[in-house]
């Protein structure tokens, strides 16, 4: 035992020795390094430089990054996607917040016993709330113009109004003979066999309107006309728009008060546990909206953004877009509403009287860069309240028509629409844009999942139609005896619908009852599910990631049947944006480093070769290869210190003053990414560590080959080179 504890002596004597030589000899190395530094100052600059970028760069980009993904999971776990996303276990497919790429939704089943499913997780102490979710897609239409206007008329008959009565009558009368002209230069533009088949004949239809006593005696039988035309001739009109929804099915009142992002924009919220549909606003905006309007309020984006008409081609598109539709606005217009707006027009925009509505409105909505905010401005207070802004407003039924699950059929269901909402601050992006809100009844239905109404309403119209049920062999014994095989061919016509049978006051009325009922919490629970936001309290990424597993663990040892994946994952290609963010920037810094490696290397082997004469002659006097060498790396030491300083200290002011004053999100990518209209980073020390700690590593890498080099200069070799 004596001979090792006397070599691990001998080692501590001398690491003791070569301690007491270094610190003996470090103000001789500091005065050495600093005077080369300063006497070559060019090379000194051009590697300090690049330290000091590197460090600016490395933070900035950091701490950056480290905001961005932050707002994502704000943006993302606020709004919709809670921090742990459940859908049924063993699904088909992997569940997508967004849905596939070609923009259908991914089939995961629907989650079991949803109630006993929340009973248990809200036994996990960061469990705050679970909201039951599903998100499909489907498809509804706003009337077209005809539809719209004896809409209009039918409410001036009603109310007694007898000078608009008149007016829109007129109006009506006008709208008609234009789409009857047009109807006559169809077969350029439309398949007429087809669309005969589909609306019926439009000569058949027209021809009663067409005589003039038709509208002689509207006056005195407004009803029977009315009926008429809204049977008949208003379904031939084609400028109907079908509206592509997807829609988030869930219970309203657990989803408001769980996203705080979440906010009504007009109208009101659905009220709990009824039935009802909130547009998004952005939906709402871009496809309900009066077309003309909405292609202005897209020029104001572009100017607000730092555009003008000029360099925005878009712009000069819109703009011309609105001038040679004049003449369907103006379609829009009854009779009085031309006037007031004709009126109002001359007035503003100095018009004769000989100029007529239709070119009072060309001139308005010919707009430039000088006029346009004036002019925007005219259009809302003028034409605007004229129109019909929204081809949907708020207490209107809109029926949504889906695809059930399952069975392939087309399910209808009405719904009172109440509103508009929005994700707050994010009113601008395209994803948080991309859903609507319908109560978790309407959305059951939709899915294929028949609600107790449903099955209620079944029953009594099978009972009125005198249906019984048999079973298959009960069927197949009223055709035939087993075995015995029939064929006849039919004869004789349809059956007639059966007597006394009406379904149409009878479906008004329950649909009617529909809409006002009030679902109790558990009638909201019990039914189809099809995934479940998690909402933790603590939602620190460690916490998170320590729930997922309890959850996950919970689920195996109570057979829940459900699969637990995070927010990142559940949102897909959206989630992976950041991931792929984060690879971009960390491949940009390496490139940066790998290109300042190269730099500094060959700055401190040039600064090397020419200093060999000195670094012999320190040599000759006695100087050790260890004292060269932390000569050398003193030398670079000193760098780091002062120009990663400065990099760090720029990076940290940069990052302090945006996190103050913010980046503005210029593109509604941004908005999305950024959480907002601005992104506010915030400087994290442990970044600046890490990039003062990258600076060091870069720069003593690049230190190695001009130290190795130096260390095998002689005395005799320095000085052969001097001679």
């Amino acid at each position: 035992m004596s001979a090792p504890r006397g070599r691990w002596g001998r080692l501590g004597a001398l690491l003791s020795a070569e301690g007491s030589l270094l610190w003996q000899t470090l103000p001789v190395v500091a005065r050495i390094s600093l005077r080369n530094l300063r006497l070559h100052r060019l090379r000194t600059l051009l590697v300090g430089s690049i330290l000091l970028l590197g460090t600016l760069l490395l933070l900035s980009g950091s701490c950056l990054f480290e905001a961005v993904d932050q707002a994502m999971e704000r943006t993302l776990v606020n709004s919709v996607a809670g921090h742990i996303q459940l859908y049924r276990a063993g699904a088909k497919e992997s569940f997508q917040l967004f849905g596939n790429m070609d923009g259908s939704m991914p089939d995961v089943g629907v989650i079991e016993n949803f109630p006993a499913l929340r009973r248990a997780l809200l036994q996990l102490d960061n469990v705050a709330t679970v909201v039951p979710m599903g998100i499909d897609i489907a498809v509804s239409s706003t009337e077209n113009l005809l539809e719209r206007q004896l809409a209009a008329l039918r409410a001036a008959v009603r109310s007694g109004d007898l000078a608009r009565q008149r007016a829109l009558a007129q109006h009506l009368q006008r709208v008609i003979a234009v789409f009857d002209r047009s109807l006559s230069n169809a077969e350029a533009l439309i398949d007429v066999a087809r669309y005969k088949r589909e609306y019926g004949d439009p000569d058949l239809a027209l021809a009663r309107v067409r005589r003039p006593d038709f509208w002689s005696r509207f006056e005195a039988d407004p009803y029977d006309a009315l009926e008429y035309l809204e049977n008949e001739v208003g379904p031939l009109g084609l400028d109907q728009d079908l509206i592509w929804l997807r829609y988030l099915g869930t219970d309203t009142a657990l989803f408001r008060q769980t996203f705080d992002r979440f906010e009504v924009v007009d109208g009101t919220m659905i009220p709990p546990g009824q039935r009802g549909f909130l547009f998004n606003k952005r939906v709402y905006e871009e496809q309900v909206k009066n077309k003309t309007a909405r292609r202005l309020d897209l020029i104001k984006e572009k100017l607000d953004e730092g555009l003008t008409i000029a360099r925005c081609p878009d712009c000069q598109s819109w703009i011309r877009l609105n001038v040679n539709q004049t003449g369907s606005l103006l379609m829009q217009l009854d009779p009085l509403a031309a006037e007031a707006v004709g009126a109002a027009l001359r007035r503003e925009l100095g018009g004769g009287k000989q100029q007529s509505t239709a070119q009072l409105l060309r001139e308005l909505l010919a707009m430039d860069d000088q006029n346009f905010a004036a002019r925007h401005a005219l259009f809302y207070r003028v034409v605007a309240p004229r129109l019909e802004l929204y081809s949907i407003k708020f207490g209107d039924e809109l029926v949504l028509t889906a695809f059930a699950r399952g069975s392939g059929y087309t399910r209808k269901v009405p719904v009172k629409v109440y509103g508009t909402f929005r994700f707050r601050s994010l009113d601008r992006s395209p994803l948080a844009g991309g859903f609507n809100l319908v109560d978790l009844m309407s959305f059951r239905e939709l899915y294929g999942y028949l609600t107790p109404e449903r099955r209620r309403e079944q029953e009594t119209l099978r009972r009125r139609a005198g249906v019984k049920a048999v079973t298959r062999a009960q069927a197949e014994a009223l055709f035939a005896a087993p075995g015995e095989v029939v064929e006849e061919q039919g004869r004789g016509a349809a059956p007639a619908a059966p007597a006394g049978l009406d379904l149409g006051p009878s479906t008004g009325r329950y649909d009617a009852a529909l809409q006002r009922r009030v679902y109790s919490q558990s009638e909201l629970d019990h039914g189809v599910v099809v995934n479940a936001a998690v909402m933790l309290k603590d939602g620190s990424r460690a916490a998170q990631r320590r729930t997922l597993e309890q959850l996950r663990t919970l689920n195996r040892r109570l057979g829940l049947g459900v699969a637990a994946i995070g927010w990142r994952e559940a949102s897909g290609v959206v989630g992976q944006l950041v991931d792929v963010i984060r690879y971009a920037l960390y491949g940009a810094m390496l490139v940066i480093f790998l290109v300042a490696l190269i730099i500094v290397n060959n700055a401190l082997l040039l600064a090397t070769l020419e200093r060999t004469r000195e670094i012999g002659t320190l040599r000759a006097i006695g100087a050790q290869r260890s004292f060269v060498l932390r000569m050398i790396v003193a030398e670079t030491v000193v760098m780091v210190a002062v120009f990663g300083g400065c990099g760090a200290a720029l990076g940290s002011a940069a990052l302090l003053w945006l996190g103050h004053h913010g980046i503005p999100a210029t593109t509604d990518f941004f908005h999305f990414l950024f959480s907002g209209p601005r992104l506010y980073p915030a400087l994290a020390w442990s970044q600046v560590a890490l990039a003062l700690a990258s600076c060091a590593l870069v720069a003593l890498i690049a230190t190695l080959s001009p130290a190795r080099l130096a260390l095998r200069v002689t005395p005799r070799e320095a000085m052969a080179e001097g001679d």
